[in-house]
């Protein structure tokens, strides 16, 4: 008598499931300009993307300053762990300078967490990089 053996396809969890925290970080310039917009967009997205927003994080200040000296820096940054998601409405609000974006990018990614800026780009820092191919030698090079 032969049984089969039936194997079931292992469930996949939608590449948005984040194991750790989700925060939401705004950041407005002036007094005189609004966080709303910022905030319905990231509900919005949160929404769409089934993360459930545990923290949210609320500045005015100038992105002159360097991250390291707004409440992103002092306060949200230390307190990230690996597997948590930052969600910010796009990447411009993360700093002024591409120096500085890319300093606070260098942390999240030493942190390991996911980062979603935007409805279109997502990082996921959470996961190793993949391995670089070797590179080809050079056309100067010489085999003897």
């Amino acid at each position: 008598m032969t049984t089969a053996l039936r194997i079931q396809p292992r469930a996949s969890k939608p590449d948005t499931a984040t194991p750790g925290r989700v925060y939401a970080y705004l950041r407005v310039s002036t007094d005189t300009q609004e966080l709303n917009s910022q905030k319905v967009g990231i509900v919005d997205y949160g929404e769409a993307h089934h993360l459930r927003i545990d923290e949210w994080v609320k500045e005015t200040a100038s992105g002159a300053l360097d991250a390291s000296k707004r409440d992103l820096g002092a306060k949200l940054l230390p307190k990230l762990q690996p597997g948590d998601a930052l969600i910010v409405p796009e990447l411009s609000r993360l700093g002024r300078s591409t120096l500085d974006v890319l300093s606070t990018l260098k942390v999240l990614r030493e942190r390991q967490v996911k980062v979603h800026a935007g409805s279109h780009i997502t990082v996921d820092f959470t996961q190793p990089a993949p391995a670089q191919p070797a590179a080809p030698p050079s056309a100067g090079a010489s085999g003897s």
